[in-house]
């Protein structure tokens, strides 16, 4: 598990930098050029390493789930993106906002009619699946906004080049990979559970301990 994690973690640890310098010594359209090698080496070790698992009876893709779920999320995420923007009236914010719930609860009105939904919902009566879901959801709000937040606090709050703000969250790369290392024996001494709550628990403090940096912050 460790070792096929680590890869997803090179992104975020070359990103940041590769992303800095290319804005601060070439054009920054350049940035979204970079996804098109990435992606191609990408194809091409899913296509020559990744085994072809295949269903031996595979279920008609719910196309009615798939627009109604599909729909209803695009457009709510499209109202959060924009919502802070104020290009739009509050009257549309809220048509929009209604659409995408009547869209949503559609699609959750089907799971119940249709026998092999896009997405079963039933599985949140799983105890265990409804806590991983519900928790992760939180903690992943704070772990997935570093990328963005850090770097919006590191240029725009403390005034410092994207070259340097990428090298201040390469850290946080190294370290990631680093202790994939070591999880197989932490898992194995304090078990998941408690893993999962203590790691929860300082993850969020270090995250609440970036409200006391200022311009008076040595690096």
């Amino acid at each position: 598990m460790s070792f096929v994690a680590i890869p997803s973690v090179v992104g975020p640890m070359v990103g940041p930098v590769a992303g800095g310098l290319i804005v601060t010594y070439f054009d920054w359209r350049g940035v979204f050029y970079v996804n098109v090698p990435v992606g191609l080496l990408g194809l091409y070790f899913v296509q020559r390493y990744l085994p072809d698992y295949r269903e031996p009876k595979v279920h008609r893709l719910d196309i009615a789930g798939l627009v109604l779920f599909g729909g209803g999320i695009a457009l709510l995420s499209y109202v959060l993106e924009v919502f802070g923007d104020h290009t739009h009236g509050v009257a549309e914010i809220v048509v929009m906002l209604a659409i995408s719930a009547a869209l949503l609860a559609g699609y959750g009105l089907r799971t119940r009619l249709t026998p092999f939904p896009l997405l079963n919902l039933g599985l949140f009566e799983v105890r265990t699946f409804r806590a991983a879901v519900s928790g992760g959801f939180f903690t992943r709000l704070g772990l997935g906004g570093i990328p963005f937040l850090f770097p919006l606090l590191y240029q725009i709050g403390l005034g410092l080049s994207p070259v340097v703000s990428g090298l201040l969250v390469l850290p946080q790369a190294i370290a990631s990979i680093g202790l994939k290392a070591f999880m197989p024996a932490i898992l194995a001494r304090l078990g998941y559970r408690n893993v999962l709550v203590g790691n929860t628990v300082v993850v969020g403090l270090m995250i609440m301990s970036f409200a006391t940096v200022g311009t008076h912050t040595p690096i």
